[in-house]
């Protein structure tokens, strides 16, 4: 199984929320909340995204904008400290990110499937928080993560 860290960005928490845990919203509805300037945000967020970390997958799905990194070349097997060469890619998304101040970004870190399942849910926990303080220091606010 591949490794990977995602990151969501969406104009609204709730509809993050919404989308990810409570399968009792329709995205219909989850859509109405989404002004025509968001959804221009949210297009200029992908397409900058998709222009300037060529290393990621991104992809734009109603309110948000996923990207999902190789997180084999963020993190050393077992490991929750990120690779020193992969911090200007994490810096790029931060200042592009951060152009978008009303997004809130929703960070996941994954783990492959050696190790046990315990040791995985804290390199997933782990990770994750890496990336969160990474982008902390590049100037992206702790209310948006």
């Amino acid at each position: 199984m591949r490794k990977i860290l995602l990151f969501l960005f969406s104009f609204t928490f709730l509809a993050v929320t919404a989308v990810s845990f409570n399968a009792c919203k329709s995205k219909a509805k989850i859509a109405k909340t989404i002004t025509a300037k968001q959804k221009k945000n949210m297009n200029a967020i992908y397409k900058e995204l998709k222009e300037r970390v060529a290393e990621a997958k991104i992809e734009l799905e109603d309110d948000k904008v996923k990207l999902t990194l190789p997180e084999a070349l963020l993190f050393q097997v077992y490991s929750t400290e990120i690779n020193p060469e992969y911090l200007p890619t994490l810096q790029k998304i931060a200042h592009i990110v951060n152009k978008y101040p009303k997004t809130s970004i929703l960070i996941m870190g994954y783990t492959d499937t050696t190790g046990t399942e315990d040791l995985n849910k804290k390199l997933s926990w782990g990770r994750a928080e890496s990336v969160k303080k990474a982008l902390i220091e590049n100037d992206t606010k702790t209310r948006r993560l």
